[in-house]
């Protein structure tokens, strides 16, 4: 049978002169068990027809002459292609100078990772055991290539789901054990990414941001009450924290690739620089905070619409500023110096129901640490604004019920009220100091692009026109000689744009 199996595999793959020379195979009869199984020459690729439970193989990286690759190492350059490979190996060259095998910790720090020598060094040493466990930790100690292409890889091609092992070895850095790490040293090595991280961008570096951040970060991962923390319980607290991987990505920033998604992605800044110069209610942590939940396509493109303190505490001028503009950020201040508000997805129209998607959520930043309240998926009461109507509530609100809203603005524009505790949309408690409070100061802000205005002076949120969906409708308005202005505005290229938002919502609302 086996050699039957052989000859099929050798037929198929067309390489007979290339298949290993097998030997010293020796089947217990009794226990039908493999005891000795060696490879000689070339190995076979796997086939999925031929199944020998107690077969081990001798690892790639131990075969042949010359340059041999780890096996994480052969699937990262498959990750990355031809083209992107032998450009990271072209960087490794730059890098590396007089050794071309290796790159030594000083260049790193200068080069790749802007953190002190200790942190880079513990961690270069965690990626060895938890990359290439197969290859000892070279002493002294050096960056080898193969675990830089792997590196690259993770940056340049993984999602934040698949770069789990990259978050715990930065995480954990030696002080693990593989299945859990204490939450002391969890802290100290937050503490050290965000100074490194604040370091290098538009963000002030001053103790109020970084520890303001690193409050934030651990309340996300849960780790009040707790000694230690598990990999697999980290893992899963990360995907509930978008700020966290935006952070250890921009610390590993240099491992992408110019030019690619990846390195644009993490060469934005943590918040839009508008707001340091325009809000009085935004500080740049909170700022921060607010710009990793966002949506992709809202996230460091903010324009001030609305400002109390520069036009005046008017209502009608705060509805013109925020209406059929796009998503927005909208932030209150109440007479107890609590800072509160929450994103709308959708563009503000009026109408007497509730509108929007799972993406919008609420928060408060003052006087606590900054908090966001995600959709729970309970209705779909997501946002509401109204105006003249003698049946239905006069406002803005967000979540919660008529009368009963998680947050509420009234159109007199002086008092409002937060109530639920918590709220059945977003699982907020009260936002404001007290259920009932009047506003002080507000601002809005429009998060993402611009909508489009087309020939009749309307907008139109986002790239799809007014018909977009509605067939029926578009066919009668052709058949009566209407011209369609909204028809054709919707670029090709954007449908992958659509799709993202499509699992954006879906993401938003697993979570």
């Amino acid at each position: 049978w086996f050699r039957t199996e052989r000859n099929n595999r050798a037929r198929h793959n067309n390489h007979t002169s290339s298949l290993a020379c097998w030997s010293h195979i020796h089947i217990n009869k009794k226990a039908t068990h493999t005891s000795t199984c060696r490879v000689h020459e070339t190995p076979i690729p796997p086939s999925p027809r031929l199944y020998l439970p107690h077969l081990h193989l001798i690892p790639h990286s131990k075969m042949g002459s010359g340059e041999s690759r780890p096996i994480r190492c052969q699937e990262s350059c498959t990750q990355l292609g031809e083209a992107s490979l032998a450009r990271v190996q072209e960087r490794f060259q730059s890098l590396s100078g007089a050794t071309p095998a290796v790159v030594s910790i000083e260049t790193i720090c200068s080069e790749l990772i802007a953190a002190p020598t200790p942190f880079v060094s513990a961690f270069v040493s965690e990626c060895y055991r938890e990359f290439i466990p197969e290859q000892p930790v070279p002493s002294p100690l050096v960056l080898h290539k193969h675990l830089y292409i792997i590196l690259c890889a993770e940056l340049c091609c993984g999602t934040t789901r698949t770069r789990s092992d990259l978050y715990w070895v930065l995480l954990s850095c030696g002080k693990g054990d593989g299945v859990s790490v204490p939450v002391s040293h969890l802290r100290s090595q937050l503490d050290t990414i965000l100074s490194a991280v604040l370091s290098n961008s538009t963000c002030p570096d001053d103790e109020v941001t970084k520890e303001s951040l690193l409050n934030f970060l651990c309340e996300q991962l849960n780790l009040a009450g707790q000694n230690h923390v598990r990999r697999k319980d980290l893992v899963r607290a990360i995907g509930t924290a978008p700020l966290l991987p935006v952070v250890l990505d921009k610390l590993l920033a240099q491992f992408t690739l110019p030019g690619t998604r990846a390195q644009k992605e993490v060469s934005k800044p943590l918040f839009s620089p508008e707001l340091l110069e325009s809000s009085s209610l935004i500080s740049p942590a909170c700022g921060a905070v607010i710009n990793s939940a966002l949506p992709a396509k809202c996230q460091h493109q903010w324009a001030l619409l609305y400002n109390s303190r520069l036009h005046g505490a008017s209502f009608s001028t705060f509805r013109g500023g925020i209406e059929d503009t796009g998503a927005t950020v909208l932030v209150f201040e109440d007479d107890k110096g609590h800072v509160f508000g929450a994103f709308a997805s959708d563009s503000w129209t009026v109408q007497p129901q509730f509108y929007g998607n799972a993406t919008s959520f609420v928060f408060k930043l003052k006087p606590d640490t900054p908090t966001l309240y995600l959709a729970t998926n309970t209705n779909e009461n997501y946002q509401y604004f109204n105006v003249q109507s003698a049946s239905f509530p006069n406002g803005l609100a967000f979540g919660g019920q008529f009368d009963f809203f998680g947050l509420w603005i009234s159109t007199d524009f002086s008092r409002g009220h937060s109530k639920g505790n918590p709220s059945t949309t977003y699982g907020n408690p009260s936002l404001s100091g007290c259920e009932e409070f009047r506003i002080m100061s507000a601002e809005a802000w429009r998060v993402g692009p611009e909508p489009v205005v087309v020939d009749d002076g309307t907008r139109q949120q986002g790239k799809k026109g007014v018909l977009h969906g509605h067939a029926e409708d578009e066919a009668l308005l052709e058949m009566m000689g209407k011209t369609l202005h909204s028809k054709g505005l919707r670029p090709e290229h954007e449908d992958d744009e659509d799709e993202v938002d499509g699992e954006e919502v879906k993401e938003a609302s697993s979570r």
